[in-house]
């Protein structure tokens, strides 16, 4: 989800089109540094939706969805925070043909079949990893609009909410 300021009140495009990889090692339910962890994650601009179909479209033409279609984001760094399922990681993200390098805080948290039961697909191990970072969209060359009475401001709130179950022949920890 993409939460945008106006002199309006707020806005929020989101979609559930995420889609992508991510690749950690887990033990006693928490991410664990015995091999590096990676994670590549992809949005379709033409996915996300605000419920408004002007503020859509405007969406649409300031990020020029047709020449840059994906907002791509790749795992720079993982780092454990304290004892429990907290993580301070960075990465870049490529948006309207630019790259920005964020730093954020996520949670990490680590659901396995109940004991005794063989998983399944719908009861194997998962990963939900939450988390919410303020960026800035002029660090992506996007302009931001400008009309009378109506301002939209340039910093916006991202909320990501990844769910990722364990692909069979993986499990370790």
């Amino acid at each position: 989800m993409i939460e945008v300021r106006s002199s309006l009140g707020p806005v929020a495009f989101s979609t559930d089109g995420l889609s992508g990889w991510l690749e950690v090692c887990l033990r006693d339910g928490l991410v664990t540094r015995e091999a590096t962890p990676l994670a590549h994650l992809e949005v379709r601009v033409n996915d996300l939706r605000s419920g408004n179909s002007m503020f859509d479209r405007e969406l649409l033409r300031r990020a020029d969805a047709r020449r840059f279609p994906l907002v791509v984001a790749e795992l720079g760094s993982l780092e454990h925070m304290g004892e429990g399922n907290c993580y301070r990681v960075w990465g870049d993200v490529s948006f309207h043909g630019a790259v920005s390098r964020l730093e954020g805080v996520i949670t990490a948290t680590v659901t396995d079949p109940p004991v005794g039961q063989r998983p399944s697909r719908a009861r194997a191990r998962s990963i939900i990893v939450t988390g919410e970072q303020m960026m800035d969209v002029r660090d992506f060359e996007l302009s931001v609009p400008a009309m009378p009475m109506f301002k939209i401001y340039p910093d916006v709130r991202v909320r990501l909410h990844l769910e990722a179950d364990e692909v069979e022949g993986t499990r370790s920890g």
